[in-house]
């Protein structure tokens, strides 16, 4: 973790903006190893291997937690005052701690959500200058993150599950950029950071998988400078969507742990951004089957879903057909 994040963080436990940084191990990455002390609540959160645990004590790995304490003789101390019910997060985060490796080779790396995360990312990261601070919502393994850290940005990358991203962690070393990315466990719907600190958020594949869309929205808008740029990509609740569901019968690509909100539409999605003060465009991609550009391959499959997109895109009935649904746009 680099020393410069503690300033965009705030304690998941009480809100307090007033929090002390205390390392144990740096090196010219920053702090490998320390916590992060809330002095008006008394929590700590560790930092451990340069990811930052700020999740909420509800949701903390309390083993995890427990040994890191006992390694460095700190005392544990028990959450206060009431706790929300996090079940939902509490399935998700059970899910993506058994599955992240598998979730890396089948979905990640499937050659669909390469070309389709290309085709999205090429024109995201075209219109944001480098140099900008950009919050990535539910990071994962690391592929919205690593691009753009590529393009210049300085990327805080947070997801609820340390597995995933200790995998992102692994690849960020490995491309060289250990310095352009923080790793932050946190909860999507309540993140343990200040308001008006970042220059763009990314919300990709996350709005499906959160209990609740718009408390997430809500949540991003927040931390979210005025004139800042957001950007959503998740399923779309697609008139089409039995073809998609009839493939997946005869031949299943994934398998994937999402919420009850497991697919968008775009009258939801508008109205939850405008209820943020996000003045976003809905738009729609993707009008063939994964399948199909899987079997095409990524250079082909690129070229294809490219076409098809600009072909649909801008039919007003048809263009809804699409299986993936995108909100971009800034903050009012």
């Amino acid at each position: 973790m680099k020393t410069s994040l503690l300033p965009s963080l705030r304690c998941p436990n009480c809100g307090s903006d007033n929090l002390v940084l205390e390392a144990f191990e740096e090196d010219d990455r920053g702090v490998i190893n320390g916590r992060i002390v809330s002095p008006d609540c008394r929590q700590w959160y560790r930092i451990d291997g340069a990811i930052v645990d700020l999740l909420p004590v509800a949701l903390r790995d309390s083993d995890r937690h427990g040994r890191f304490a006992a390694r460095y003789g700190l005392a544990v101390h028990a959450g206060t005052g009431e706790q929300p019910p996090l079940d939902a997060q509490k399935s998700q985060m059970n899910f993506f701690s058994e599955e992240a490796k598998v979730y890396e080779r089948d979905i990640t790396n499937l050659v669909f959500y390469q070309v389709s995360f290309r085709l999205c990312m090429e024109r995201w990261i075209h219109r944001l200058p480098a140099a900008q601070m950009v919050l990535d919502i539910g990071g994962g393994t690391g592929r919205q993150a690593i691009p753009l850290a590529k393009s210049g940005c300085v990327v805080v990358s947070c997801d609820i599950s340390e597995e995933m991203l200790r995998i992102a962690q692994d690849k960020a070393r490995k491309e060289g950029l250990d310095g352009r990315i923080n790793f932050i466990l946190a909860d999507a719907t309540a993140l343990p950071l200040r308001d008006n600190v970042f220059d763009a958020v990314i919300c990709s594949s996350t709005l499906h998988h959160v209990p609740s869309p718009e408390r997430t929205i809500t949540q991003a808008s927040r931390v979210l400078k005025r004139g800042g740029w957001w950007y959503s990509y998740d399923p779309n609740d697609s008139p089409a969507r039995f073809v998609f569901d009839w493939a997946m019968k005869l031949k299943k690509l994934y398998e994937e742990e999402a919420s009850d909100n497991h697919m968008l539409n775009g009258n939801d999605l508008s109205k939850w951004c405008e209820a943020a003060d996000l003045r976003v465009d809905i738009q729609y991609s993707t009008y063939i089957l994964p399948h199909l550009i899987n079997g095409l391959g990524a250079r082909l499959g690129y070229a294809v879903l490219k076409w098809t997109d600009l072909c649909f895109q801008h039919m007003p009935f048809l263009k809804k057909f699409g299986g993936v649904i995108i909100s971009e746009g800034r903050k009012a």
